[in-house]
């Protein structure tokens, strides 16, 4: 329920959820916030807790 009508219809076709998400990504995915993905990846792997990693 957290998609317009108009929308969902498009997508009800596919099998599974995957595919689903897969072509929203897609047609809705402006590649402006590449540069914010890669900065938060890198937080999330370079961040510690009591000097271990989190990533583990």
């Amino acid at each position: 329920m957290s998609m317009s009508l108009e929308i969902m219809k498009s997508y009800l076709c596919l099998s599974t959820s995957h595919k689903i998400w897969s072509a929203l990504s897609k047609a809705f995915h402006d590649r402006s916030d590449e540069l914010l993905v890669f900065s938060l990846h890198q937080k999330a792997f370079t961040t510690k807790q009591n000097g271990r990693p989190l990533s583990l």
